[in-house]
């Protein structure tokens, strides 16, 4: 039987803080990420949240699309992010990464962070 496991917002971004965070940015998604954020924050902080916020979102519309028995590709991804319901998970989303940037940040190596740091320079 194939249990699903609940957990609240701030669970889903503590459990993505460690290397995959970091690995992500080998991806196609991550390195287009990175290529955008680049030309959005003005500092490191900012470019770094935002990487943050954009990795969470690839996980949450993955975790959804398997909620709903989806398989995600570009129409489906793009449809699936549009929804309203999409909307109000990323909506809290952000904002759990917000309020609790400090805290997530404190989950990776000092190693970790100084690998985002130059990933977002």
């Amino acid at each position: 039987m194939n249990k699903i496991q609940e957990m609240n917002c701030l669970e889903f971004c503590v459990r993505g803080m460690n290397q995959k965070l970091i690995d992500f940015s080998n991806t196609d998604e991550g390195k287009n990420s990175l290529n955008f954020i680049k030309h959005m924050g003005s500092t490191s902080f900012e470019r770094i949240r935002e990487y943050v916020v954009l990795y969470n979102s690839v996980f949450l519309a993955q975790a959804m699309a398997e909620t709903i028995g989806i398989s995600l590709n570009a129409h489906t991804a793009w449809t699936l992010m549009n929804a309203p319901s999409f909307n109000t998970f990323h909506k809290e989303l952000i904002e759990t990464i917000n309020r609790n940037f400090g805290m997530l940040m404190s989950k990776l190596t000092r190693k970790q962070r100084r690998k985002l740091e130059a990933l977002v320079a």
